[in-house]
């Protein structure tokens, strides 16, 4: 089979095209009905995330922070968000190219004069629950938390993992070189 390029009508109507939303590709989806405040909504629009992308970003980094302090790392919080803040972006899968795009450049074309609709609904990756079911909402869901989920996406998307593992994988770099430097606290408490 042989293809060929059709050539366009120069007198044709020009034909508008909206790109899908930018998501992880890849993952299967569940609906989820939360209550958006309208601050969180506002920051996700002006920061050119669909509301259901900053809903899904700031659950899940509400989770990776959960799993820190369930495993008594809390402490390593700043120590993880210092190394997102330094994060650099190695070689990127085609099928997560398009997505990092969105989430950094993206912004810098983004009209955000609109206020943004408030969705009663959204979906969420299947990775996340039952998990998610355990976050506060009115917690996770607000601006700073979205800058920080965003700062950690991009830094996870860049290197290849998803947020909770990278967040995972930096704690326990963090502690690593707490151990070395002399401060064992993480594995006395375990071990007690």
């Amino acid at each position: 089979m042989h293809l060929r390029l059709i050539p366009c009508d120069p007198e044709a109507e020009p034909r508008s095209f909206v790109a899908s939303a930018a998501r992880r590709p890849g993952e299967r989806r569940e609906p989820l009905s939360v209550v958006v405040p309208t601050s969180f909504a506002h920051a996700a629009c002006e920061m050119a995330l669909t509301q259901s992308l900053a809903v899904e970003l700031a659950l899940e980094r509400a989770i990776a922070r959960a799993e820190l302090d369930h495993g008594g790392a809390a402490h390593l919080w700043a120590t993880v968000i210092t190394a997102a803040k330094s994060a650099t972006v190695a070689t990127v899968a085609p099928t997560n190219a398009r997505y990092l795009r969105a989430l950094t450049f993206g912004r810098l074309q983004a009209d955000t004069s609109s206020a943004p609709a408030l969705e009663p609904q959204v979906d969420v990756p299947v990775r996340l629950f039952p998990r998610v079911l355990e976050i506060e909402p009115t917690e996770a869901l607000t601006p700073d938390a979205l800058e920080e989920a965003l700062l950690l996406e991009v830094a996870a998307i860049g290197s290849g993992r998803l947020m909770i593992e990278w967040v995972l994988l930096h704690a326990l770099a963090g502690q690593s070189a707490r151990d070395a430097a002399g401060g064992n606290g993480l594995q006395r408490q375990c071990l007690t």
